[in-house]
């Protein structure tokens, strides 16, 4: 009777053992993982291993190389130049919102860490200054090529080449501008639509930042008027101006 009982209890189990993987699926599944970790690590560690030099790391220009058609279809590079080792500056947007009549205008620029709550709100102005900035492109066609003399075949044959490479420029420079055009419009046209009856007007602005001499000699704040800078629509942004190093 014990023994009947304990061939029908539920705990006794007659399945087979577990057969192990063959070796050629087990070995192509850990070359897969060692490819996606690859995929994985290699960004950052790409972003880590440059400083104020620029100079790349060329173990892992070869790793990203490697591993950066999967990287784009998986979508694991996350840009983590942006944050570190060396951030550049910080881009806002500043608005003016003005009336036809006595109002007086509306002012302000995002992001705005006082006015944006949450931190994610924050971070989506963040996002669309950054976007602004690295959208903008200079309303100047590029320069067209100076036809040469008809009677030097030789130059006549590099100004074809140079023609060529002119139309591809035109064409990118049209889709570049229409395209920060549109953005621009869309942010003008919210603005405009959030305070009817007027006539909203953008400034990109970069904040630079302190140089080590300004904070330790200086003493000056992170968000010194100074480190405000207004960069024109007209024509590409002006270099910024290095500061004085002090002894």
């Amino acid at each position: 009777m014990p023994s009947a009982m304990k061939e029908n209890s539920p705990l006794v189990t007659n399945s087979p053992a577990v057969q192990p993987w063959r070796s050629p699926w087990r070995g192509l599944v850990s070359l897969f993982l060692i490819y996606h970790l690859l995929a994985v690590i290699a960004p950052p560690l790409h972003a880590i291993t440059y400083g104020r030099s620029l100079d790349r790391s060329p173990l892992t220009t070869i790793v990203l190389a490697v591993v950066r058609p999967y990287m784009g279809a998986m979508f694991l590079d996350h840009g983590y130049a942006f944050f570190a080792p060396e951030p550049g500056p910080l881009h806002l947007v500043r608005y003016k919102v003005e009336f036809a009549d006595d109002r007086p205008p509306i002012e302000g620029r995002f992001p705005n860490l006082q006015e944006e709550r949450p931190r994610l709100m924050y971070h989506r102005y963040f996002m669309m200054a950054e976007s602004l900035e690295s959208a903008f492109i200079p309303p100047t066609e590029p320069p067209k090529p100076v036809p040469p003399p008809a009677n030097d075949p030789n130059r006549l044959k590099l100004h074809i080449e140079q023609e060529a490479n002119y139309n591809r420029q035109l064409s990118q420079w049209q889709v570049r501008r229409s395209q920060y055009e549109q953005l621009r419009r869309s942010m003008i046209d919210h603005l405009e639509h959030k305070y009817p009856e007027g006539t909203a007007t953008l400034t990109r602005v970069r904040h630079r930042l302190l140089s080590p001499p300004e904070v330790q000699y200086e003493q000056l704040r992170l968000d010194d008027p100074s480190t405000f800078i207004d960069l024109p629509e007209d024509d590409a942004p002006q270099p910024l101006p290095m500061p004085e190093v002090l002894p």
